[in-house]
């Protein structure tokens, strides 16, 4: 994690915004991370649907230390493909070389890109578009949100298949899988993706006749937000309505609202493809 400076922030800001409508148009569908206009409930819906079309079968994938280990030169080499002014590929290179300070010491950055400046994100998709334009071309179902992604599959051997070639992919890119947090799972054991946990239903995973606003949903699929998203939106409810805050309750209602917006609350119902519960974010 890396917090640049009041300066730096700026800079990077300017420089997002020159690169962000050269590199969406070369953005793969499959990615939806700090994107314009794509939201968290965009991905897990699409996933939803290939759940509900058969492919029962996920791969539950996550890079080791993703934003920590970037390859300056192959990023460098991606980024000069569609841009050609020296001036920004210096300024890149500049930021990725900038280095940083902790208690009083200046460290170099040799590789990485700080988790947390304006425009990582920004470079995160432009290093990973490559593994999702090869990973949709052998015809494999992606979603990617940064560095965390998963794949639908029809059978546990293609499920087996896609983790070998993505990690060949990723390998070439400079970028490793994180074996502790990736897996094969079935949809009956479950998986957590952006803050939910998506499982066929059963035990405490089955909603009540009276909660199930749709009688399509005959898969018996769920998405309930984790424990971590739970607190998480406690925690926004607490700091917006302390007693101290002074606001009408007119404001108070629209702060929330603004609040619920921004962590991308959509509520969505099964049967149009979309989960029984209320996307709260990840």
């Amino acid at each position: 994690m890396g917090i640049p400076s009041i300066y730096d922030r700026v800079c990077q800001q300017a420089l997002a915004n020159r690169l962000e409508p050269i590199f969406e148009k070369v953005f793969d569908p499959s990615s939806f991370g700090y994107r314009k206009g794509r939201k968290t409930a965009d991905a897990l819906t699409k996933i939803w649907r290939e759940i509900q079309a058969g492919n029962e079968w996920i791969v539950d994938a996550d890079l080791k230390d993703y934003f920590g280990s970037v390859d300056h030169d192959k990023l460098l080499t991606l980024v000069g493909k569609q841009i050609a002014d020296s001036r920004v590929l210096k300024l890149i290179q500049q930021t990725l070389k900038a280095g940083y300070e902790d208690k009083g010491r200046r460290f170099e950055t040799p590789q990485g890109t700080p988790q947390g400046g304006v425009v990582s994100p920004m470079l995160s998709n432009i290093l990973l578009t490559p593994f999702d334009k090869e990973m949709r071309r052998h015809g494999y179902q992606l979603t990617r949100w940064a560095d965390d992604w998963v794949v639908t599959c029809r059978t546990r051997a293609e499920a087996q298949n896609v983790l070998a070639r993505a990690e060949k992919i990723l390998e070439e890119l400079g970028v490793t899988l994180n074996r502790e947090k990736t897996r094969i799972v079935h949809i009956a054991q479950g998986f957590e993706f952006l803050g939910f946990k998506i499982q066929r239903g059963k035990g405490q995973f089955k909603l009540a006749h009276d909660r199930i606003k749709s009688k399509l949903n005959r898969q018996n699929l769920y998405a309930i937000p984790t424990q971590k998203s739970v607190d998480r939106f406690k925690d926004q409810i607490r700091a917006l309505t302390k007693r101290r805050i002074p606001l009408r309750l007119g404001e108070l209602i629209n702060a929330i609202n603004r609040s619920s917006e921004d962590g991308d609350t959509t509520t969505v119902a099964p049967g149009s493809g979309h989960a029984s519960t209320s996307w709260t974010g990840g």
